[in-house]
């Protein structure tokens, strides 16, 4: 056998061998699943691309004050005019940290507050028309395997 045609079986071998991986499946006991709008799937999206971005601009203006504050207790500053810089940049972030502090705290209640509607969402009526069943006779139904 040349090198070439060696070299092919082998790649083919590996190719065969990277198809066929092994999986372990773990069943689960139960599943719960939920029908979700566009809308809600649309609200759940900006809530979580907007409490995500005020997070980050609450713990980078927090740290920014933190540093300033340090800055302005352990430095001695002569020039009253970079003082009262340092001054009006600290007040200033302190605002911002309090401003997305409140607005991501506001917005994560917002996205539970969307998850919980879904949660309680109730569901209509199981079964045929006419031949409604109630959820406590759910547990009392026998079980089949599905039809294919």
């Amino acid at each position: 056998m040349n090198q070439l045609a060696a070299s092919i079986l082998v790649r083919r071998f590996l190719r065969y061998m990277a198809d066929q991986i092994p999986i372990r499946r773990h069943r689960l006991l139960d599943l719960h699943s939920y029908d979700v709008t566009g809308d809600e799937l649309d609200q759940i999206e900006q809530e979580a691309m907007e409490v995500g971005q005020d997070l980050t601009f609450a713990s980078i203006s927090i740290t920014a004050l933190v540093s300033i504050a340090i800055t302005l207790t352990t430095v001695t500053i002569q020039s009253d005019r970079t003082f009262s810089v340092y001054v009006a940049v600290a007040i200033a972030v302190a605002v911002f940290s309090v401003y997305f502090t409140i607005k991501w705290q506001r917005g994560k209640k917002r996205g539970v507050t969307i998850i919980q509607r879904i949660r309680q969402r109730e569901v209509g009526p199981l079964g045929e028309e006419g031949r409604e069943v109630k959820r406590s006779e759910l547990d009392q139904l026998p079980s089949q395997e599905p039809k294919v």
